[in-house]
């Protein structure tokens, strides 16, 4: 350590990579990053900055808290080019441990223990690569005065982008497309589409939440004339939300169908499926009552996986023989 320098250290807690490969030097980026990077911006070298060159005048210390499971579904290759920075997880006693120290601290998609605050010595900025501050013990950092900020709009437009490719890949049937017109079927068929591909504007997209990414999701469909269903928590943002992007976004389902009532006399069934915290959420149980109350039945939802991991509350939707089974049982004898 040189002593004329200011010691700082970071401490980062990151499973998949994002929070320091940003960071990584410019002559650490193969060429073909290089020239896709000046493509699109003829001064990127100068925007692409090291932490080494970013803190030039400081005796930098970083340590990368990791999971040596988990890191492996991120940019594993970056995590181990970096093993002098990393620390494995061993349980909250590692960050705790390394929290204590540390001048600053990063994370990303993880959850900080109030501990881990609470016993912070220099602590002077908690960093959520994020939109918000989820994942950070507010009242811990509230009551020793550490300030808490979020870096927003981290990805939102690539990942949106990828789910309307996936969208497209399987509305537009490309896999098929590509064997049907290699095949030459086409030239006895209707045309050049393979007969099974659907018109997007004749769907109906539903988007469970709408942050950043769904916002994006959202106002793609609208441009290609789809009808958007969306769910968010609170009911005035997503009208706020509606009138921004200019997108006729609907309210979920359960909302409308709560707030008009189940149709003369025919059995009403409605199998949700959404996020374990949505389904729990309590705007979302007032109209899941709602709904009984007149007479509508819900099918499910199950415990089980979903997207977002959770494998524990009710959340997913429930199988299809299920379904059957119910809307059999549901049907006048």
């Amino acid at each position: 350590m040189d002593e004329d320098r200011k010691h700082v250290k970071v401490v980062v807690w990151d499973n998949i990579g994002n929070t320091v490969l940003g960071m990584q030097h410019w002559d650490d980026w193969s060429e073909d990053v290089h020239k896709r990077l000046l493509t699109e911006d003829p001064d990127a070298r100068k925007h692409v900055v090291s932490l080494e060159e970013l803190f030039p005048d400081v005796d930098l210390e970083v340590k990368w808290l990791y999971d040596p499971v988990k890191s492996r579904r991120g940019f594993a290759s970056f995590i181990d080019a970096h093993a002098d920075w990393l620390v494995p997880i061993e349980g909250p006693e590692t960050v705790i441990r390394e929290a204590q120290d540390a001048d600053f601290f990063i994370l990303h998609k993880e959850t900080l223990p109030p501990e881990a605050v609470a016993g912070a010595e220099k602590l002077r900025l908690i960093q959520h690569l994020g939109k918000d501050y989820r994942g950070v013990p507010m009242e811990a950092a509230n009551a020793k005065g550490i300030p808490v900020a979020a870096t927003a709009l981290v990805n939102y437009s690539s990942v949106a982008e990828h789910v309307w490719a996936q969208i497209l890949t399987h509305v537009k049937r490309m896999p098929e497309q590509r064997e049907y017109m290699t095949s030459g079927a086409y030239q006895n068929e209707w045309g050049a589409y393979h007969p099974g591909v659907t018109l997007l504007s004749d769907l109906t997209l539903g988007l469970v939440g709408m942050g950043e990414i769904g916002r994006g999701v959202a106002r793609a469909a609208a441009g290609l004339g789809m009808r958007v269903i969306g769910l968010a928590r609170d009911p005035a943002a997503l009208a706020r939300h509606a009138q921004a992007l200019g997108v006729p976004i609907e309210a979920d389902a359960l909302g409308r169908v709560a707030g008009r009532g189940r149709d003369a006399d025919k059995p009403v069934l409605l199998a949700p499926a959404m996020n374990p915290k949505m389904w729990a959420h309590p705007a979302v149980q007032t109209n899941v009552e709602l709904l009984r109350q007149r007479g509508v039945g819900l099918i499910g939802p199950a415990a089980g996986r979903v997207a977002c991991g959770d494998d524990v509350r009710p959340g997913r939707m429930v199988e299809v023989p299920l379904m059957l089974d119910a809307v059999h049982a549901a049907l006048p004898r």
